[in-house]
């Protein structure tokens, strides 16, 4: 149906960062870690394992040592589908991989596709900086 009047437009304030609520246990969470969400919702660090969704790069460290309840203790990260470029680790990246998805691997690297096995999308490769490091913009 289209719109016959104006219509409250609602905003979120800032949808780069996000405080994640972090899943139990002992997670030590370090600055530029990709993060996931695990099934019930909660932060995990990334990797490629079945059931879970990038939520993130983490922004700041969490060194939840002693475990503690689902929850408990938040990490603040640049949002997945932010639109936030941010320069992360890509082994055998080139400039003909620009264009590309990648898609988390570990807490500390994305891959191109083929290579996880999950294949959790992360982005769309824009640059290559160095030697296995690519630019992706997290689209």
């Amino acid at each position: 149906m289209a719109l016959s009047a104006n219509k409250k437009i609602s905003t979120v304030p800032d949808i780069t960062f996000r405080d994640i609520p972090v899943a139990s246990g002992a997670i030590h969470i370090y600055k530029s870690a990709l993060i996931n969400r695990n099934i019930s919702g909660f932060g995990v660090l990334g990797d490629d394992t079945v059931n879970k969704v990038f939520t993130g790069v983490a922004y700041e460290e969490l060194n939840q040592a002693v475990g503690g309840s689902d929850g408990d203790n938040k990490v603040k990260v640049i949002s997945a589908h932010s639109g936030t470029t941010v320069k992360l680790t890509l082994a055998g990246v080139t400039k003909s991989n620009i264009g590309q998805d990648c898609f988390v691997l570990s807490d500390d690297a994305v891959a191109l596709a083929g290579v996880p096995t999950v294949e959790i999308r992360v982005g769309t490769i824009i640059d290559t900086v160095l030697t296995n490091e690519a630019l992706v913009i997290l689209d």
